[in-house]
C-alpha cells in the first residue's frame, strides 16, 4: 500500500526540496505544493521505472555531490576570469 502511494520516497524527498529551493522561501503554500509534485510526479512517472535501481552504496551519493558541486566551482572560476581579464576582442 505505501510503495503505491510513495513509489519512489527518494525522488519525493528531492522533488520537495529542489521546489523550495526555487522558491527561495520556505513557505506552507510552497510546502504544500512541493509536496503535491513530490507525490504527484513518482506515482503519475511509476511505470516508467519497472525495474527500480538499489541503492546499494548510499555514501556514494554524497561523493559524486561534492564532484559536481567542485565542477560547478571550477567552471565559475573560469569564466569569472575570462569575463573578468580578457578583452572583448577575444571572447
Amino acid at each position: 500500500m505505501l510503495s503505491r502511494i510513495l513509489p519512489h520516497p527518494l525522488l519525493t524527498l528531492a522533488l520537495i526540496i529542489v521546489w523550495q529551493m526555487l522558491m527561495n522561501s520556505v513557505t506552507v503554500g510552497s510546502l504544500v505544493f512541493g509536496a503535491i509534485l513530490g507525490l504527484f510526479v513518482p506515482i503519475m512517472t511509476a511505470a516508467y521505472w519497472p525495474d527500480r535501481p538499489r541503492l546499494r552504496k548510499p555514501l556514494r551519493i554524497i561523493e559524486y555531490c561534492l564532484v559536481v558541486l567542485w565542477d560547478i566551482v571550477v567552471a565559475n572560476v573560469i569564466v569569472a576570469g575570462i569575463v573578468a581579464f580578457k578583452p572583448n576582442s577575444q571572447i
